[in-house]
Parts: C-alpha cells; sequence; structure tokens
C-alpha cells in the first residue's frame, strides 16, 4: 500500500510539473507573440510615414503649382485686355480718321507688349518660376511654371501649364488676326463701305445774336461707337 501510494504521488507530482511547464511555455508564446506585433506595427508606422509625407506634399505642392500657373496666364491676358480697352479709348480721342484707324489694323497680340513680364511676376508671386509663355490663337495665353520648392524627400519640383484666353465683348473685334472696332454687327480692321469712309463732316454752329456765322470741321467718326470697349478674361485650361 506505501508502495502504490508514493506512485500515486509521483504521477500527480509529474501531471502538475508538466501542467506548470506549459503554462509557462504559454506565457513565454504570448510575449514572444506581443513583441512581434509591437515591431511589425513600429515597421508599418515607419513605412507609412515615408509614404505618407512625401505624398501629401506632392498634392499640396500640385495644387501650389496650378494656382501659379493659373494666376500667370490670366495675368497675361488681363494685361493685353486692359492694353486693348485702353487703345480703344485713345481712339476715341482721335481728331481725325488718320490718327483714329491709327491704332487698329495691327495684329493683335503686337498691342501685347509686356504680358510675358506680368506672367512671370504672378508666378514669381506664387513662389514659382515661368518656364515658358506662349501666345496662341484663338486669343489664347499659355503659362508653364514650376515650383521653386522641392517636393519632400523627392528632390522633385512640380510643374503646371495653364492658358486663358480673352474674349472680344464690346467696341473691338479682330479680323484676320488684326485689331479692329466694331459696328454694326460687322469688324472694320480699315476705312470700309458702311463706316469710316466719309470721316470729316463739316457742323455748322451759328450764333444768331451776334449774326456771326462759323463753319467748323469736326471729326465725327466715333459719335456712333460705344463709350468703351469690354475685353473679358477666362481660364481656359489647367494641368
Amino acid at each position: 500500500m506505501l508502495v502504490g501510494y508514493r506512485m500515486d504521488a509521483f504521477h500527480l507530482n509529474a501531471r502538475r510539473f508538466v501542467s506548470c511547464l506549459r503554462c509557462r511555455l504559454r506565457r513565454n508564446e504570448c510575449g514572444a507573440i506581443n513583441v512581434f506585433l509591437v515591431g511589425a506595427l513600429a515597421v508599418m508606422l515607419a513605412v507609412g510615414m515615408i509614404i505618407i509625407i512625401p505624398l501629401g506634399d506632392a498634392i499640396a505642392d500640385r495644387r501650389n503649382a496650378n494656382t501659379a500657373s493659373d494666376a500667370a496666364a490670366l495675368a497675361a491676358a488681363g494685361y493685353c485686355a486692359d492694353r486693348i480697352e485702353a487703345t480703344y479709348e485713345d481712339a476715341l480721342l482721335a481728331t481725325d480718321a488718320e490718327t483714329f484707324w491709327s491704332y487698329f489694323g495691327k495684329p493683335v497680340f503686337s498691342y501685347c507688349s509686356g504680358a510675358s513680364t506680368q506672367a512671370s511676376q504672378y508666378a514669381s508671386s506664387n513662389d514659382a518660376t515661368l518656364t515658358s509663355y506662349n501666345q496662341l490663337s484663338g486669343l489664347r495665353f499659355q503659362a508653364s511654371v514650376r515650383m521653386d520648392d522641392e517636393i519632400a524627400e523627392t528632390g522633385l519640383q512640380s510643374t503646371s501649364t495653364a492658358t486663358a484666353e480673352m474674349n472680344f465683348e464690346q467696341g473691338v473685334c479682330v479680323s484676320g488676326g488684326l485689331l479692329g472696332v466694331s459696328f454694326d454687327g460687322a469688324c472694320y480692321t480699315r476705312p470700309g463701305v458702311g463706316f469710316g469712309l466719309d470721316t470729316n463732316t463739316p457742323k455748322e454752329t451759328a450764333d444768331s445774336e451776334d449774326d456771326e456765322d462759323t463753319d467748323e470741321d469736326s471729326f465725327d467718326l466715333t459719335d456712333d461707337l460705344v463709350d468703351s470697349a469690354v475685353v473679358s478674361t477666362k481660364l481656359v485650361s489647367s494641368r
């Protein structure tokens, strides 16, 4: 009986030992898994930061580049529009036909000297450099820019190209690429049938009280024209 009791006690102690050993192994495995998860999360976070930071900077930089190119193209178009409107106003002040027509009949873009400078200045004010400037058919102005700052961790610089155009709404027009004056639905770049051939009309003024008659030759070509030209601008593309 004593021997049997000792055997039972031995088996009981052996089972307890094995059970404790298993518990310890489980605890060690759980600890190892926790360490692995923490390490994996740290690596994933580091990779995410490497990707997200440059990506976010690239998106912001691209948006800024679009803003800079839009501003540059619109500045060029707006400058030219202002020059053409001013040209029309000067023409209305002419006192003879020769002077009046001297303001018209020239290539439209010849009135836009200095537009590229305006585009460059507006690009610079948006932290970008004007890389190209073109005057296109259809009264369009194209500006390309490159941002001065680099995209984080890449060494690259965002670029963008935008195109703006002018629209002649009142007073002025274009025919054959030449600036003209709009009258009665037609565009005249020089005197023509219907407008501008008879330019000097004598107007008689009299002072009945003093009984003095005087004749004055006055220039009345501009009498039927609108008081001011209207040239609008708009952005037509940005990439």
